[in-house]
């Protein structure tokens, strides 16, 4: 390192002198006491707490996805077995965070109050009134990065190595340093809200009183380029004061390469911004466009459509709606929205077979009747189309062959939807978990399979009536109907045995242990 660098390890002062920092709770068996937290209801606050716990490479605020078993002050984790409870005067206090696996890259995270934390995510607290903004830009600068390679030059970054990061105190007094931090997490914290992954989100982004799809996609559009940019200009200047008080102007450099502003991750890929930098460099801003993936941003607002459906989420209405077992009345209850009434499904079973089935509440008519619902029927073959130009394939294909896999992704393969399928999908429907109950298995047994079959047995009748007279187009559809209806049968079987069972279980348990019950008549978990 250098003789600047080394200077300011000898005038120890450390970022320890002015912050605790702590490894936190060790459940001593995480399948046990922790979960993500869509797996359970949103009904046990004083069970299920907000933990950190890591994550990938995050910058400013996120990776908030966790809860722990908190319940009685974690009196059972307490009684576990390798368990330990560090900084115990620190829990559910405003914090900044990072992940204590850093892979290559440090990034620092503010988090307010009401959170427990992790080894994998240790935490800093203030001794007197020093301010987190003003730690956390530290820790996000260039500066930061490299000194966390220098302290451990492993993949870690513990609380240890924190305290022993060297600080120059006058760092307090410059104000717009802190004020940029503020203003960098803000910005971080929209984009992570704006993702239903996120326990504050509200609605889809696309939802901006714009006159159509395509507008609203443009408005957005126009709206996270400027927060994307904003924050890359934030984090330069965060990096100019900083190098300017610590002396640092032969060391490092202010600049940060696009591919390191972490907001937008879903739909941006670092390969892309790596391409754009250049031109970035010589021409600015405005010579260059994002490159963002419009198929995932489509994506996005399926799922938010599904969660409609499901009554998850209302229109009329911010934030979550069910997201419990028993929904009162009043919140499955119908309501009018822009153009039209809005339904929410009676039974949460929701099919997923388009023009291979034939009913209304099918998840391609849905969407149909909500996009006339939200910018109304003139606009629709035009949000069709955008919609269909987005995927690069037809919305009924994304919703019968790969909404699944997108939603086990989005979900962390925890899925909150469950796909009930026979064994190639020539019957599938979608079901919430949260509104399961011992009877769901049942009333898709009845009221879908049972009238699909009916329908499979119709047609293939009427075709083979025709006889001879059938065109080649119609003898392969005939000839793939028959493959469904062995398919279904089939499936019959594996359903009624399920449902004969009357399973109940405990949405605490967690997807990977209630999703095993139903294991012979769902789909694999992509």
């Amino acid at each position: 390192v250098s003789d600047r660098v080394i200077r300011l390890f000898e005038s120890n002062i450390r970022l320890g002198d002015f912050y605790e920092s702590s490894n936190g709770v060790q459940t001593g068996k995480n399948e046990k006491y922790v979960r993500l937290w869509f797996e359970v209801s949103i009904m046990k606050p004083s069970k299920w707490k907000p933990y950190i716990k890591g994550g990938s490479f995050r910058k400013w605020y996120g990776n908030s996805l966790w809860y722990v078993n908190w319940e009685n002050n974690g009196a059972d984790i307490r009684q576990e077995k390798n368990s330990c409870t560090r900084g115990e005067d620190f829990y559910f206090n405003e914090t900044i965070s990072w992940s204590d696996v850093t892979s290559g890259k440090l990034g620092a995270r503010y988090y307010s109050d009401g959170y427990l934390f992790d080894a994998s995510g240790p935490a800093a607290f203030p001794k007197k009134d020093q301010s987190l903004y003003t730690v956390l830009g530290i820790l996000n600068t260039v500066f930061g990065n490299s000194i966390a390679k220098l302290l451990n030059p492993t993949l870690h970054f513990q609380s240890g190595n924190f305290r022993n990061v060297p600080i120059v105190e006058n760092i307090y007094q410059e104000k717009e340093f802190e004020f940029l931090s503020f203003k960098s997490t803000r910005i971080s914290k929209k984009d992570w809200d704006s993702r239903e992954t996120s326990w504050d989100f509200e609605q889809s982004p696309l939802l901006n009183d714009a006159i159509s799809l395509s507008k609203a996609y443009r408005t957005w559009q126009e709206r996270v380029t400027n927060d994307f940019f904003q924050l890359h200009t934030n984090e330069e200047e965060i990096n100019r004061i900083f190098i300017d008080i610590y002396g640092l102007q032969e060391e490092l450099t202010p600049e940060v390469a696009l591919k390191d502003i972490t907001i937008l991750q879903e739909e941006l890929k670092k390969s892309d911004l790596e391409a754009l930098e250049e031109e970035f460099r010589v021409r600015g801003r405005n010579a260059i466009e994002l490159p963002i993936n419009k198929g995932e941003v489509i994506s996005q607002f399926i799922s938010y459509a599904i969660g409609l459906f499901m009554g998850r989420y209302r229109l009329n209405k911010p934030g979550l709606n069910i997201a419990h077992p028993d929904p009162s009345t009043e919140e499955l209850e119908s309501y009018y929205y822009n153009n039209g009434r809005v339904t929410i499904d009676d039974d949460a079973i929701v099919p997923m077979m388009g023009a291979r089935a034939n009913f209304p509440d099918d998840a391609y008519n849905q969407i149909n009747d909500l996009l006339d619902t939200i910018w109304g029927p003139d606009s629709k073959t035009e949000n069709i189309n955008f919609i269909q130009d987005c995927l690069g394939k037809s919305l009924e294909k994304f919703i019968t062959k790969d909404f699944w896999k997108y939603h086990c992704g989005m979900y962390k393969k925890k899925p909150i939807y469950w796909l009930f399928s026979s064994k190639k999908g020539s019957f599938q429907v979608l079901v919430y978990m949260h509104r399961m109950n011992e009877f769901t298995v049942e009333k898709i047994r009845a009221n879908y399979l049972m009238e699909h079959l009916k329908y499979l047995r119709s047609e293939i009748d009427i075709l083979d009536q025709q006889g001879a007279n059938i065109s080649s187009q119609e003898a392969k559809k005939l000839d793939q109907m028959r493959k469904d209806l062995l398919e279904c049968e089939e499936y019959d079987l594996l359903l009624k045995d399920v449902a004969d069972q009357q399973i109940k279980f405990d949405l605490d348990d967690g997807v990977k242990v209630n999703y095993k019950l139903f294991e012979s008549v769902v789909a694999k978990i992509k």
